[in-house]
């Protein structure tokens, strides 16, 4: 075997490691659907929505009652959610994706946190059902 085909495998297999440690994180975090969520807001429970979308989209239509940092910025704003670090977090975007992403960090910072299947499109889906 030459050394091109050995650094060529070592490459694949760390590619292949880190897509499957990022598929195992988002597999661990908690989703909840939009009726969950609507029922954790119903119950008056200590739950935090935290709309991670962009300022545009979120000028465009938000959640009542939830807090907005966009998920690029989130890092660097984590000292907003402090006083939230013992209720849990529900993250949301546009369609469920960034909000995966911005549950990890949570989580990885000791935050309790999950993510909001299907975003705003099944929020506003609901709503009109």
């Amino acid at each position: 075997m030459s050394t091109d085909q050995i650094i060529l495998y070592a490459v694949l297999a760390a590619l292949v490691a880190l897509w499957a440690v990022r598929t195992l994180r988002r597999r661990t975090i908690p989703r909840r659907n939009v009726q969950q969520v609507q029922g954790l807001l119903s119950e008056r429970t200590p739950t935090v929505l935290l709309d991670v979308r962009t300022d545009a989209e979120r000028s465009s239509s938000a959640i009542k009652g939830s807090h907005h940092i966009p998920l690029h910025r989130l890092r660097s704003r984590i000292s907003e959610l402090e006083k939230y670090r013992k209720r849990e977090i529900v993250c949301f975007c546009q369609n469920g994706s960034r909000s995966l992403t911005a549950a990890a960090v949570l989580r990885r910072l000791g935050f309790t946190a999950s993510s909001m299947d299907g975003g705003m499109v099944e929020w506003n889906s609901a709503r009109e059902r």
